[in-house]
């Protein structure tokens, strides 16, 4: 692939169902699910998934590391945490992505029927982005090996140090507004809401099956914490 060339994925109407133990780990089961949890995450998954449409926008960048994180493009992420993730890597892929608008205005308009069904859609829609970008870096993965290269285990804002605010980093890299319909709000949140942005590390060391999500967040105190 191209360096600083903005690449866009999706799926192009392929259904993407994520595995249903994900989901009750949004829905915060740890243990034993009940008969009607299960029946309603199957009343709601069809809908969910019909309502998403993943896209992607990303960009492969030269690194460097600095004391208190990495830099890019003259920009400085400060983060040990990256730093430590990103170590021995010389590229990245950063990316953006998105399963759209339609999903959010699902997930509010179940809240019109039924409290219960929106924390359901919304756990299904949270479970379903991430569920793409696992998609998104497989399929990245299996393209970079070619080069002899390998993903680290992908990144973004708000895990362990590297803070909200570089949201704005990722969205710029990328063009995602434009790409993918995704923005920033003055709080630094992400719209659409089921919406990702991060970076991956490209390394010549093949260091196995990597880890991402909540593997690579050094949060303790997060309910959603596998």
């Amino acid at each position: 692939m191209e360096r600083n060339v903005i690449y866009t994925h999706s799926l192009q109407g392929k259904v993407t169902l994520p595995p249903r133990k994900e989901i009750l780990r949004y829905l915060g089961h740890r243990g034993e699910v009940t008969d009607e949890v299960n029946r309603m995450i199957d009343v709601c998954l069809p809908y969910s998934s019909e309502k998403s449409v993943p896209k992607s926008a990303f960009v492969i960048k030269k690194i460097n590391m600095m004391p208190s994180g990495v830099c890019i493009d003259g920009t400085e992420l400060k983060s040990t945490a990256l730093k430590k993730n990103l170590d021995g890597c010389e590229e990245a892929i950063i990316f953006a992505s998105t399963i759209g608008a339609e999903t959010d205005r699902f997930i509010s308009a179940q809240f019109a029927i039924s409290p219960a069904n929106a924390i359901i859609a919304d756990a299904i829609a949270t479970a379903t982005v991430e569920h793409y970008c696992d998609m998104l870096f497989k399929e990245l993965g299996l393209s970079f090996e070619k080069e002899e290269l390998f993903l680290r285990p992908r990144f973004s804002p708000g895990y362990g140090d590297l803070t909200l605010d570089n949201q704005k980093f990722f969205i710029e890299q990328t063009d995602a507004s434009k790409r993918c319909g995704i923005y920033l709000t003055r709080s630094m949140m992400l719209t659409p809401a089921k919406s990702i942005t991060g970076i991956t590390g490209l390394s010549k060391t093949n260091i196995g099956c990597p880890p991402s999500g909540c593997e690579v967040c050094s949060k303790k105190n997060c309910k959603f914490k596998r």
